[in-house]
């Protein structure tokens, strides 16, 4: 983006940030986090990101978490991650949320280890199309974590998350939902893997219905 253009993103969510409008002051920390090396600016980003998510802007609430997540612009902290994440995630439904607070409680960061929670925000993330909490939803329902073993759904979780292994690998290139359901295949009969199959052709004809388009953004 040219820096005449930039600026004048800038200045027009700077007008609405500064009369308190929450969803201009995220967009404005946004256009900050996404400057180059010349107009990036954490400090201004973190300030107005803060400000739109203590007013309950989820998006803003999930890109504070994540930055605490990853010790962007600020000191890590998985504690106030999970602070921000589970606002964001209950509060506001956002399904990134959902999924980033459920991998805390899966590997017990900043919080207790805990599958339960972590099947729980997982599955909030995958119903609405987040692939990679599909993938972990799968991999839960197979080993019988947080929740009694159940193959065919770990089956059809693996099923839906295989339809991204790209945006999966981007994310972590050692998670394999083909290869993990191709495992799984083998250890179940034909009654079963049919049942699974009507299942994800199920889901998917419900997400074709009430959510067009939403794996899209993952």
């Amino acid at each position: 983006m040219q820096a005449a253009a930039y600026q004048q993103k800038i200045m027009r969510q700077l007008s609405k940030a500064e009369q308190g409008d929450i969803n201009a002051q995220y967009r404005l920390a946004k256009l900050y986090l996404g400057g180059d090396e010349n107009t990036r600016d954490l400090t201004k980003a973190l300030k107005w990101l803060r400000s739109s998510a203590a007013e309950g802007q989820p998006d803003a609430q999930y890109e504070l978490g994540r930055m605490y997540t990853a010790g962007e612009g600020v000191g890590q902290s998985y504690y106030r991650a999970a602070e921000w994440l589970r606002l964001a995630a209950r509060v506001g439904g956002n399904p990134q949320a959902q999924f980033a607070l459920g991998e805390l409680y899966f590997y017990g960061r900043g919080v207790t280890l805990d599958y339960v929670e972590a099947l729980k925000w997982f599955r909030l993330a995958a119903e609405h199309g987040h692939p990679v909490a599909q993938d972990y939803l799968g991999g839960l329902y197979e080993r019988g974590w947080g929740t009694p073993r159940d193959l065919i759904e770990a089956y059809k979780w693996y099923d839906l998350a295989g339809r991204h292994v790209d945006q999966i690998r981007k994310y972590n290139p050692r998670l394999d939902p083909a290869a993990a359901l191709a495992n799984l295949a083998s250890r179940m009969n034909q009654s079963q893997i049919e049942t699974a199959r009507q299942a994800t052709r199920d889901w998917l004809a419900g997400m074709r219905v009430t959510s067009p388009g939403a794996n899209d953004e993952y």
